[in-house]
């Protein structure tokens, strides 16, 4: 639940957000997790009231 909140959040806030390359860890025999993940969106003003 936590994670989707996040999610719905970033998607809010950068919804042009992308990603470009994901480059998953080597097979584990299991669910996998990335070793390194880019990401692209536009610039936005910062809203008020945050950091």
């Amino acid at each position: 639940m936590q994670f989707t909140v996040i999610l719905r959040t970033v998607l809010e806030r950068i919804p042009d957000f992308m990603v470009s390359e994901a480059v998953p860890y080597p097979d584990l025999g299991g669910p996998n997790g990335y070793v390194s993940m880019k990401a692209s969106f536009a610039p936005a003003p910062r809203q008020k009231g945050r950091s």
